[in-house]
């Protein structure tokens, strides 16, 4: 899987392969996110926005869902979410006509 590639969940969600969009309680708690990521063979892509929230590209070595379990419960974090592929429709596109 080259990174960025886009993958199907099992309810057929989009989701970029290895990545998470993990939050952080507050900026003190995000002080130690480098360390939290290198444990599961994490590298931060770029912080979202001003809050401490952070893209985070994973290893394919690693159980994406495992990891996101664990990161979740580490301490300081809020959530941890896969990295969702969001898509628009030109409205009186055909695919919008189908959707209606």
């Amino acid at each position: 899987m080259k990174k960025n590639d886009v993958i199907k969940n099992s309810v057929g969600a989009e989701m970029v392969a290895q990545q998470l969009l993990v939050k952080f309680d507050s900026e003190n708690a995000a002080l130690g996110r480098a360390k939290l990521f290198d444990e599961f063979s994490g590298k931060e892509l770029e912080r979202v926005g001003s809050t401490p929230l952070f893209l985070v590209q994973f290893s394919e070595e690693v159980d994406i869902l495992e990891v996101k379990e664990s990161i979740e419960h580490a301490p300081g974090v809020k959530y941890a979410e896969p990295n969702m592929v969001m898509r628009t429709m030109k409205m009186g596109s055909p695919s919008y006509k189908q959707k209606k």
